[in-house]
């Protein structure tokens, strides 16, 4: 894979600091497009990329720029989507803290990504990745599926210097095979349109009421705290999360009608 910056000229206050940086790095090129008029590029190989971010960061709200993968021209947010995100960083307090948020400022997300979503909140339908075996409600996670849905949810900001991919398969890995929240009781049901997935019937097996659900979701703290401490086995580096002082939620608010 080769990437490339290329830019022309501009009245941007930035440009002459921008042009000698350029200049600096190793893949320069100057080509001389005639009627004083000049096409600046710069090419890395992806391990040099993260050469490329602090260039991509001063051109913020330039027009006359593009950015080239493999030899073909792709948006710009495509691939440096993350910049301005990354500049938030670069200025805060806690730089680790500040990618586990929501925000930059409040709630937690597991994967250690702002883009990634509070695991509590319901846009987070990454726990949906699964499948009903039966109507007794034991839920299959889908590893492969929040994978996936992980890819598509962070595009824009998968070259991020600061986001792990070796990181999110490990809290993959932690993840349990299978959920039964009639056994587990840190686990219940949820019926959402938004979780793509069909309507299964459950059948309670203490009542023998039967219900709609589409997935299953974490109902207290404890399943996350489990997954955390899983995480921390497998990569020692991810930090030591105290949800409670993190996400202001209270257990109560998230735990829906079924648990019975």
């Amino acid at each position: 894979m080769h990437i490339s910056i290329e830019f022309f000229d501009s009245s941007s206050a930035e440009f002459p600091g921008v042009l000698a940086a350029a200049k600096a790095l190793e893949g320069y090129e100057d080509t001389d497009l005639g009627n004083k008029r000049h096409l600046y590029r710069v090419t890395v190989g992806p391990d040099r990329f993260r050469e490329l971010v602090p260039l991509a960061g001063r051109m913020s709200g330039w027009r006359n720029k593009r950015v080239v993968l493999n030899g073909e021209e792709v948006p710009w947010g495509s691939v440096f989507g993350f910049v301005s995100c990354l500049k938030k960083r670069s200025g805060s307090y806690d730089k680790d803290r500040y990618c586990m948020t929501r925000d930059g400022l409040e709630g937690f997300n597991l994967f250690g990504c702002i883009g990634a979503v509070n695991p509590m909140d319901p846009p987070a339908n990454w726990w949906a990745s699964g499948r009903f075996e039966d109507e007794n409600g034991r839920w299959t996670v889908d590893r492969a599926g929040i994978f996936k849905y992980l890819q598509q949810l962070l595009h824009e900001r998968r070259m991020c210097p600061a986001l792990s991919w070796q990181r999110i398969a490990a809290i993959l890995q932690s993840m349990p095979n299978r959920i039964d929240p009639w056994v587990e009781d840190d686990w219940d049901f949820v019926d959402r349109e938004w979780d793509g997935n069909p309507q299964s019937l459950i059948k309670n097996p203490r009542t023998g009421e039967i219900f709609p659900a589409t997935s299953v979701w974490p109902a207290t703290y404890r399943p996350l705290e489990s997954f955390i401490a899983r995480i921390r086995e497998l990569d020692p580096s991810y930090p030591d999360v105290d949800l409670r002082t993190w996400v202001r939620l209270s257990s109560e608010t998230v735990r829906p009608r079924y648990n019975l």
